[in-house]
């Protein structure tokens, strides 16, 4: 057994029970072919939302939705992420277009005090009505003003500095002053990192080798008078088959334990090889999905995933991109309301 091996001149030689094994974490991106990883390669939950690139899990990846059903969260786990339409007072289309039902607009719905003072909160209350109270003081790290302007004023406790920052500083902690500031970085190229005196900023010895002895093999030589010669018709077997000159790595040879941690690229994966049970629960994130446009949602138009659609919120309610409701001007009509339950 050797990680090293050389073979040199000479033909005849006999090279009997010869195996070659992978390396654990030999198999780098580089080695891989771009684009033959399919869907049986890649391991159940094998693909995390840093392996997913931002932007590309379109409205045809997701699983199929119903007519104008969309996914919604519950208590911020994943796994208990459900489907829903939306019903009651307000329903809404595949097309993202809402309508006030019918009678749906009660006394109670209408019943809105005055306006209250400047950053005053709009509170229901136990009979149904609504009414305004000032807003608490907020203390600790960051201030808001009467016109809802939110200021960092510290971090942990610890004074920002109003001092505006110029291009290229970052923010600092000074000792001296007992404040975060900002200050230019020590360290601004590669050429600093290496050549750097300073215990924080210099790079180790080791940091960005290439790890030695990834690249081992077993080899049984028969005792012979060539000694380690080994002729170019020996065939080897195990991982790698073939002879020494055109060696050729055994179909199913390349398992998980070869494959260098963090080496798979883009290029490796074929189209369509990651399939959901590929994706780890929770994993795709708000930034992995396609790009929408302001307030646009992801829908469903029959349940199946290939004609999910986008749309944004028309018709008699809209919403913003941080879910903000609006009833349209001369949306509730006399059809809208409850007139049994309006005196």
């Amino acid at each position: 057994t050797s990680s090293d091996i050389t073979v040199t001149g000479g033909t005849g030689a006999t090279l009997a029970a010869t195996s070659l094994a992978i390396a654990a974490d030999a198999v780098t991106s580089a080695k891989i072919l771009d684009g033959t990883i399919a869907v049986g390669d890649l391991g159940s939950d094998a693909v995390e939302t840093i392996k997913i690139k931002d932007g590309n899990v379109t409205a045809a990846k997701v699983e199929g939705l119903a007519d104008a059903e969309f996914i919604i969260g519950t208590d911020g786990t994943a796994a208990n992420n459900s489907k829903a339409t939306m019903s009651g007072d307000v329903t809404m289309t595949n097309a993202g277009v809402t309508t006030i039902g019918a009678n749906k607009v009660t006394t109670t719905a209408l019943n809105v005090p005055d306006n209250g003072n400047l950053g005053a909160i709009l509170t229901s209350e136990a009979d149904g009505s609504f009414s305004w109270t000032d807003p608490v003081t907020m203390s600790g790290d960051v201030s808001v003003n009467g016109s809802g302007v939110v200021t960092v004023d510290k971090i942990k406790n610890t004074d920002v500095s109003g001092t505006a920052p110029t291009d290229g500083q970052v923010l600092k902690y000074n000792t001296a002053s007992s404040v975060w500031e900002p200050a230019a970085e020590s360290v601004t190229t590669v050429e600093d990192l290496l050549t750097s005196t300073s215990a924080t900023n210099a790079l180790s010895a080791n940091q960005g080798k290439v790890l030695d002895g990834k690249i081992t093999a077993e080899v049984t030589r028969a005792a012979t008078a060539e000694g380690n010669k080994v002729d170019k018709t020996d065939a080897f077997t195990g991982d790698v088959t073939g002879t020494y000159d055109a060696t050729v790595i055994a179909a199913d040879a390349v398992t998980s334990a070869k494959i260098l941690d963090g080496t798979i690229a883009v290029g490796d994966l074929g189209s369509d090889a990651v399939e959901t049970i590929k994706i780890k629960d929770g994993n795709v994130t708000a930034s992995k999905v396609e790009g929408l446009a302001d307030a646009e949602f992801i829908i469903g138009t029959d349940g199946t995933a290939a004609n999910n659609s986008k749309a944004t919120m028309s018709g008699d309610v809209t919403m913003t991109n941080a879910g903000v409701t609006t009833i349209g001007a001369s949306k509730v009509t006399n059809a809208k309301l409850d007139k049994s339950n309006i005196p």
